[in-house]
Order: structure tokens, then C-alpha cells, then sequence
């Protein structure tokens, strides 16, 4: 009798617990599901400063009003003929994340920070003006396979306008 209680008792608070819509990670460690952990509404207001990898932080890393980080990868190749750049980096996926080679179209407004972690030193330049012709430069001096090169997007997500790109060269 007492198994059967218990086999007519575990699916019923299973479902309970599946109806809620709430993942484990938002209840607190205690182990009893007694209220989600939230953010406060200031926490939440507060602008990020995002570091870069490595010791130092290159730049404020300030965002500015509606934007945000996209993606934060590796650089795989270029095209500045048309203003393209790909990156290798970790997207959604149906089992979790994966690994996947997404491009990025610049604009003339979008600004790329190029900095080398050895000189700790950074150049801005516009794509449509200097930008380019820096990254080419450098692709002629070592292929982007010889050196890591971290990227990071940040961007408006609701317009999918790429702002500011920063490329760290010896990661």
C-alpha cells in the first residue's frame, strides 16, 4: 500500500512542479521553492562595464542607450569589399549551445577598436574610412589563422545595427 501512495504521489507533485514554468536556478539554494530570486528594478537600470579578457580593460565599455553586446568570439575571416566580417562564436541551439560562424554586416557609422594585448594599445577607426584598410594591413602581415583574435559586437538589437566592433589581437 505504501508503494502505491508513493507511485501516485511522485508523478502528481512532478506535474505540479512542471506546470509552474520555473527553472531551478531562479528558486533560492535553500532548496525549498519558496520565492524566485529576482533582480532589484535599480540593479537592473545600472549600465554594465564589460572587461575584456586578459588583465587589463581597453576602453570604458560603456554602452550607450539601447545597446548591447551581440556576440563575443573569434574573428574567422573578413571582406571589406562589402564590409563583412565572421565570427566564431557560441549561438542557441537545439540542445543546448554550439559553436557557429556568424557575419556581421558594418555600416559607415560603425566605429572598430583594433588592440594588441602585448602593447596594451588600441586604434579606433571608422569601417568606412581607415578601418578597413588597418585590418587588411594586418591580415597581410599574419593570416587570421597565425593569432587569436578575440572580437566583441555591440549593438542595437532591435535595429540589428552593428555600432562598435573591438578586436583583441594576442589573446
Amino acid at each position: 500500500m505504501k508503494t502505491l501512495k508513493t507511485l501516485g504521489f511522485v508523478p502528481l507533485m512532478l506535474s505540479l512542479v512542471l506546470s509552474t514554468g520555473a527553472f531551478a536556478r531562479e528558486y533560492g539554494k535553500s532548496g525549498v521553492m519558496t520565492q524566485p530570486m529576482r533582480q532589484s528594478e535599480a540593479q537592473m537600470m545600472q549600465p554594465r562595464t564589460f572587461a575584456l579578457p586578459g588583465p587589463g580593460q581597453v576602453g570604458s565599455g560603456q554602452l550607450g542607450q539601447g545597446e548591447g553586446v551581440y556576440y563575443f568570439g573569434s574573428l574567422t575571416s573578413i571582406d571589406s569589399s562589402t564590409g563583412q566580417f565572421v565570427v566564431n562564436t557560441e549561438v542557441p541551439g537545439l540542445l543546448g549551445p554550439q559553436s557557429a560562424d556568424v557575419a556581421f554586416n558594418t555600416s559607415a557609422g560603425t566605429t572598430m577598436s583594433i588592440c594588441f594585448k602585448s602593447l596594451n594599445a588600441c586604434d579606433t577607426y571608422f569601417t568606412d574610412q581607415d578601418g578597413w584598410k588597418a585590418l587588411n594591413n594586418l591580415q597581410s602581415i599574419s593570416s587570421l589563422a597565425a593569432a587569436e583574435k578575440r572580437v566583441i559586437v555591440i549593438g542595437n538589437p532591435e535595429t540589428s545595427e552593428v555600432v562598435h566592433v573591438q578586436i583583441l589581437y594576442g589573446v
